[in-house]
């Protein structure tokens, strides 16, 4: 069974530590259950302030620039049209830190959880909210683990193309939608309820829908949706028709590997077209299906 060491960096609230320590190891067993991804022995969840958050998000998206200008010899001009996307995926997160409570962050190749103390007493979570939030994640600590991080690196590459993602594929439908997907499920199993996407874990002061439009105001209303919902619905329906087509999790689950089986928007909208590519690039690259089944 997979174990969680809980790394308290930041003294606030320590009583969420306390929460998440609690749940953590019987969420991510059944993420384990629901999605048939590997999970390592021991998953790590980091418990820091905003500054550390911003920090360690920060130097991953360097990094991967960074891998990218080395590995596919980009010249100046492509390096600040990069630069200049990265600073601003930088101020979007600054603007909306409050409407992300935690991530899945690639440290050294290690997939960690990072979770701010701050955001979640501010927002007022409770347990279900906490269940939601860390079946989430850790499916996102799932899907690095099945495909060694393949998804991500191509999510977060600057040439994602060159890794084999085709043009206008949508990592974030698939990546998000899928844990939207177990995470509801890992909610029945636990709570014997799922807490709707969105729904902000306070409803008396009215705080959240004041901060939701103040960051419309300063950065494009879509874009301030996507950073809290994602395209979560979407994407977790694609899934659970995917899983329905082909009867269950192990065609799905060859995504993780290969960047180049992300669905494009046509397939988003037709997963039984993605099923067909994907089961043919299953027996091109086993031999048979049944092969890759198991």
């Amino acid at each position: 069974m997979t174990t969680c060491d809980i790394r308290r960096e930041t003294d606030l609230h320590p009583h969420y530590g306390d929460q998440l320590a609690g749940l953590a190891e019987r969420v991510i067993a059944e993420v384990a259950a629901i999605t048939e991804l590997p999970v390592s022995d021991v998953v790590t969840i980091r418990l820091m302030d905003q500054d550390a958050f911003m920090s360690t998000v920060t130097s991953q998206r360097q990094r991967a620039l960074a891998r990218g200008t080395e590995a596919f010899a980009l010249d100046e001009w492509e390096v600040q049209d990069l630069q200049a996307s990265l600073a601003s995926r930088q101020e979007a997160l600054r603007v909306g830190w409050l409407l992300a409570p935690g991530a899945m962050a690639d440290v050294d190749g290690e997939p960690q959880i990072l979770i701010m103390p701050e955001v979640l007493h501010r927002r007022g979570f409770g347990e279900p909210h906490l269940i939601q939030l860390l079946a989430r994640l850790g499916c996102h600590v799932a899907q690095h683990a099945a495909g060694g991080g393949a998804v991500f690196h191509a999510l977060n590459s600057p040439c994602p193309q060159r890794l084999g993602r085709l043009p206008g594929a949508c990592p974030e439908t698939v990546l998000g939608g899928h844990a939207h997907w177990a995470g509801e499920q890992v909610q029945h199993r636990l709570l014997g309820y799922a807490v709707p996407v969105g729904e902000p874990a306070w409803t008396e002061s009215g705080t959240y829908h004041q901060l939701l439009r103040q960051v419309e105001k300063l950065m494009d209303g879509a874009q301030a949706r996507d950073l809290m919902f994602g395209e979560f619905q979407e994407g977790a329906e694609w899934v659970a028709r995917v899983v329905k087509a082909t009867g269950g999790v192990s065609l799905l689950n060859w995504l993780w590997a290969y960047p180049w089986l992300l669905p494009t928007p046509y397939e988003v909208k037709d997963p039984e077209r993605w099923s067909v590519r994907a089961a043919a690039t299953q027996v091109a690259i086993t031999g048979t299906p049944e092969e890759a089944a198991r």
